[in-house]
């Protein structure tokens, strides 16, 4: 018996045998032959395709035709070679950079319920509604459960307004123009009220359902960016009406956009190269030998800084204008600006509160402090051989919190995920303790080539920042430890970080002289300085 003639590519196939071949066999002809075409960058020959010869001549022929009309393959007129299909490329990128954002989102989920004590999802657009990829249940005995069905419209649901707000115009009203289904008492049918509420959501960066998916529930969402500046999903917080009143919404809507700029951080994949700073300003009259503990003062709108050479309390203006506001008897340990913006002294162990003029003695020396949530310090001391976290009044009570790794160095603090940051500079490690579930944990882990990490601050999307001893630069963490970008400092011994300034976007930087060879500070003139940058 001759052997039906393969077809071209790009020709009209032979009409399928009849009967039509069993539906199992073709299934598993056509996955062998997309699986074929996929392992091969420059598309496969039908004489390539050997391993298709169990099923026939007139499967394979009525398979390939059938994966070209369904526009999963494609060829050329004339071509002997067959590829996927444009579409069939571009659904298996979304597929892999959906995998790759359940992956990035998941510790932020855990983060977001944890910081919100409420469930969280990330949600994609599958072109019909918002989809849950992935989602962490809240701690309470009853967590909403109807805001993380499997799809949620996009007229009534947090996640499915971000995907609306931020579609094409040509698009939206393409999707308005369809029935609106009425889901509560809530549901927003009128399309001219649901526009304004769309570019409410554009405006502020998040999406409110204010029982408007379901009766009794709240929910919260931001747009999550890919590389193009397009809304490749969004993190969303939600929860019942009672524990998401009104008044808690914008507290709320912070922690989700914050949530969702880091992924977004994550995603775009950022070069890592050295970058400079904008602008560098000099805000120290002249060099030190040490000058440390940068801190932010919202009530002056200042930046705070010891000079530990003379001992001196200064004070810096954005306009680089600078005043020195103390004189110390004894040399300060540690600087710290308080929630209420009390300025608190730690020298030895006396604790000096600068704004009230009260002083207090502590059990024992500290080594660095940085302000908590409620108007108290969390501070790093030795005892017994050990270095202890505790937590101190303002009055200089303490109470012990953990026992810390020996060689520690900076700590910080971050609200959002209610952890302590601590850098063990010998090692170039960066450690989380999270204060709620006393777990400490290595989050990354430097080379010795990148320096010593030296000094840690948090910015006001909730990055992690190290500034490195020996390493002349600045790194640029996620709260999980991905590195995110990196800049280059003109020092080669930072001592302290601190954001400040309206926005949160100017960096101050201190540094020490002392130690330094001079061939070293010959090419460092700024050495012993404060520093403020602009970063981009």
């Amino acid at each position: 018996m001759t052997e039906p003639k393969s077809p071209a590519a790009g020709d009209r196939m032979p009409d399928p045998p009849d009967p039509a071949p069993e539906m199992a066999d073709a299934l598993r002809c056509a996955k062998t032959i997309i699986l074929q075409v996929r392992s091969s960058p420059h598309g496969v020959r039908r004489d390539q395709l050997t391993a298709l010869r169990e099923f026939g001549s007139d499967l394979v022929n009525f398979c390939l035709q059938d994966l070209l009309d369904r526009d999963v393959l494609r060829s050329e007129p004339g071509d002997q070679s067959y590829s996927l299909s444009f579409s069939e490329l571009q659904s298996i990128v979304d597929m892999v950079r959906r995998r790759e954002l359940a992956l990035v989102a998941q510790p932020e989920l855990s983060e977001l319920r944890n910081l919100c004590g409420e469930s969280a999802v990330v949600s994609v657009d599958d072109g019909q509604a918002a989809r849950n990829l992935a989602h962490v249940l809240g701690p309470h005995p009853m967590p909403v459960i109807d805001e993380f069905s499997t799809r949620f419209l996009y007229h009534c649901s947090a996640s499915g307004k971000v995907v609306l707000a931020y579609a094409t115009q040509e698009r939206q009203d393409r999707l308005l123009n369809q029935p609106l289904t009425q889901r509560t008492e809530h549901t927003l049918r009128d399309r001219a009220a649901l526009r304004l509420d769309l570019q409410e959501t554009k405006r502020r960066g998040y999406s409110i359902s204010d029982e408007e998916f379901s009766i009794g529930q709240r929910a919260v969402s931001a747009p999550i960016f890919g590389e193009s500046g397009e809304v490749i999903g969004c993190i969303t917080v939600a929860g019942p009406s009672y524990r998401i009143p009104h008044a808690r919404i914008p507290a709320l809507a912070e922690a989700v956009k914050a949530a969702a700029r880091r992924i977004t951080d994550q995603m775009i994949r950022p070069d890592l190269t050295p970058k400079r700073p904008t602008d560098i300003s000099v805000l120290s009259e002249q060099a030190s030998g040490e000058c440390s503990a940068p801190k932010w003062s919202e009530e002056r709108q200042s930046f705070l800084w010891i000079d530990r050479d003379d001992n001196q309390l200064w004070q810096s203006k954005l306009d680089g204008s600078s005043e020195q506001l103390h004189q110390f008897t004894t040399r300060p340990q540690g600087l710290v600006v308080t929630t209420a913006d009390q300025v608190v002294a730690l020298c030895g162990d006396r604790l000096i509160n600068l704004s009230s003029g009260k002083e207090s003695l502590m059990e024992s020396p500290v080594q660095c402090a940085v302000p908590g949530t409620a108007n108290d310090i969390w501070a790093v001391t030795e005892r017994y051989g050990e270095k202890q976290l505790i937590n101190l009044t303002l009055d200089g009570h303490a109470s012990d919190h953990a026992v810390l790794p020996l060689g520690l160095g900076s700590i910080t603090y971050c609200a959002v995920s209610g952890s302590i940051y601590l850098a063990v500079p010998d090692r170039g490690e960066i450690l989380s303790y999270n204060l709620i579930t006393r777990q400490l944990k290595q989050i990354c882990q430097f080379s010795k080539a990148s320096g010593r990490p030296a000094a840690l601050a948090i910015d006001a999307n909730w990055s992690l920042w190290v500034a490195f001893e020996q390493g002349w630069g600045l790194s640029k963490l996620s709260l999980n430890g991905q590195l995110l970008a990196r800049y280059t400092l003109p020092l080669p011994h930072p001592t302290g970080l601190c954001f400040g300034g309206p926005n949160r976007d100017r960096l101050m930087v201190t540094s020490k002289r002392d130690g330094q060879p001079q061939e070293v500070l010959d090419h460092a003139p700024l050495a012993g300085h404060a520093l403020l940058l602009q970063l981009d």
